[in-house]
This record gives C-alpha cells, sequence and structure tokens, in this order.
C-alpha cells in the first residue's frame, strides 16, 4: 500500500514575486498524516492557514491564487506542481508576501530544494482520485477534459500565432511518474511575450518578470540569450501548470486530462465540474 508522505525537515528559500517584484521569504514545514497542504501568511495580524483546495481559489488570471484579498497567496501553481511531482502529501508554507516567489519561473529549483530536505513515508495510506466518467469544460476554442485512464496523462496543445511556437513544439504528451516529471517537466519556464508585459507592469504587474525568471518573446523571437531548453519548453511548462492546478483536487489523479489552449481558469472550472458530480470518480488507495 503507497503511504503519504511528508517532508523529512524544514525548508527555507526566498525569491522575487513575479507580480509584485517584492522579495519573499518562504519556509516549508513537514505536517502530519491527512493535513494535505496549506499555506499560511505570516505577515498578517491574523495568520490564518488556507487549504490548498480548488473551492479555496479565486483569481485565476496570471497563475492560480488561493483565497481572496487580504488572505491571498498568488501563483501557487510551480509549487504544487513540484509536492505532486515529488509525491508530498501534506506541507505547511508558510511565506511573508502574498505570492509564491518565481525562481527561474520552473519548478526546478523547489524540486532541488525538497530533494535535499528528504522525503519522510507516513502511516496512512495516500488516496488517489480516479476518474470513472469523461468530464469537460470549453470556453470559445479553449477545451479541457478528463476522461477514465489507467495511470495520469496529460495530452497539451498550444495554439500561438508566433514564429517561436510552431506546431511540432505546441504539443505535449506526458505520462506522469516521479521519475519522468524531474526530467521531462521540472525544469520547463513560463514564458510571456513582451508588448503584453510591458502593458501588465503599467497595470502594476509582472513586476518581478524578467529572462532571469521566464521565456520572453518579441514579436519574432525569443530574446533569452541562452534560448530553450527543450524545443518544446512551451507545452511542457503548461503541463506543469496543469500539475499544478489540478492538484488542488486535492490527491493525485487516475485518468487522462486533454486540453486545448487552457490556462489557470479552465483547469480549476474542470477540477470543480469533476468534484460536482460524485458519479465522475471515486477515492482509491494503491497497493
Amino acid at each position: 500500500m503507497k503511504l503519504q508522505q511528508t517532508l523529512s525537515k524544514e525548508i527555507t528559500a526566498s525569491g522575487i514575486g513575479l507580480h509584485s517584484g517584492k522579495y519573499i521569504s518562504m519556509k516549508i514545514l513537514p505536517a502530519p498524516d491527512d493535513h494535505g497542504i496549506s499555506f499560511k501568511r505570516i505577515d498578517l495580524s491574523e495568520s490564518v492557514l488556507t487549504s490548498a483546495n480548488v473551492h479555496n481559489v479565486g483569481k485565476t488570471s496570471l497563475g492560480t491564487t488561493l483565497g481572496e484579498v487580504g488572505f491571498s497567496v498568488a501563483t501557487v501553481e510551480h509549487l504544487l506542481a513540484s509536492f505532486i511531482g515529488l509525491e508530498i502529501d501534506n506541507a505547511i508554507v508558510e511565506i511573508d508576501e502574498e505570492e509564491i516567489p518565481i525562481f527561474d519561473g520552473s519548478a526546478a529549483t523547489m524540486v532541488y530544494l525538497i530533494e535535499n530536505a528528504g522525503v519522510l513515508e507516513q502511516k496512512k495510506p495516500r488516496k488517489y482520485l480516479k476518474v470513472l466518467q469523461k468530464v469537460e469544460v470549453q470556453e470559445e476554442d479553449k477545451y479541457a477534459s478528463l476522461e477514465p485512464y489507467e495511470g495520469y496523462r496529460i495530452n497539451l496543445e498550444l495554439s500561438f500565432n508566433h514564429p517561436a511556437v510552431d506546431k511540432e513544439n505546441s504539443f505535449y504528451s506526458y505520462e506522469f511518474s516521479r521519475e519522468s516529471f524531474i526530467s521531462e517537466i521540472a525544469n520547463a519556464r513560463t514564458f510571456g511575450f513582451l508588448k503584453d508585459i510591458e502593458y501588465l507592469r503599467k497595470k502594476k504587474l509582472t513586476l518581478g518578470g524578467s529572462v532571469d525568471n521566464a521565456i520572453v518573446l518579441d514579436e519574432k523571437e525569443i530574446i533569452n540569450i541562452d534560448g530553450l531548453r527543450y524545443p518544446n519548453e512551451f507545452s511542457r511548462h503548461k503541463v506543469l501548470d496543469v500539475l499544478g492546478d489540478l492538484f488542488l483536487i486535492g490527491a493525485p489523479i487516475i485518468g487522462s486530462f486533454h486540453g486545448k489552449k487552457s490556462g489557470h481558469g479552465l483547469n480549476i472550472n474542470l477540477a470543480k465540474k469533476l468534484l460536482s458530480n460524485k458519479e465522475n470518480y471515486t477515492w482509491i488507495c494503491i497497493d
């Protein structure tokens, strides 16, 4: 029987917030069986624990945010992807600002820190959510679905009218495992378009964004001097986002995800629709 896991010891990390541009300190603490993942804002007078649960999601523009104004924690998706990727079921995340540090725009830093801290096997069995019937959501030309599958598979399609994002590197099919997450997904960085970044900065957003923590594209090409880490880094990073967003269901999934132009909002709506009908899923343990 696969058992739940937490960290062997506390992790301390710090970095810049993608949107605020502020310097953020973060601690990740071990947590007991059945705790799940929770977030705590230690800079607030009322340090409330916010559960990493799809029903606690606030905004989904430019990232996934837990909570509401005053008690929110933004850009949680990369950290959550790191937890599911390294099979961490229980942890408490403490931060002193309103968002998770962006680090290099991927999950690589958190994977490194979690592997160095070590993983502690706990006493209770890990629960998995098994998809029993197809669930889908659509918004105009954007689409996302989950359907039965013996494993956890993600098929992701992008559609950008840009010379650097051609048909060949805009699709990625991924079969989840701890090893494949580390080797195929964790190093894939977030990306953005220079014209959008300039517009967002006027609105006091992406103040911490740069080529040090994102792939940046102008109208013709990638402006990062070192280029891409993988030819299909864009679609690999979208897989990373899906893993983080869907972990807000509260457990690893047994099923197949297909997304076309799917973003955080659609991912979260799909998760909510899945959970809205108990005929869509069942909870199981795995030997």
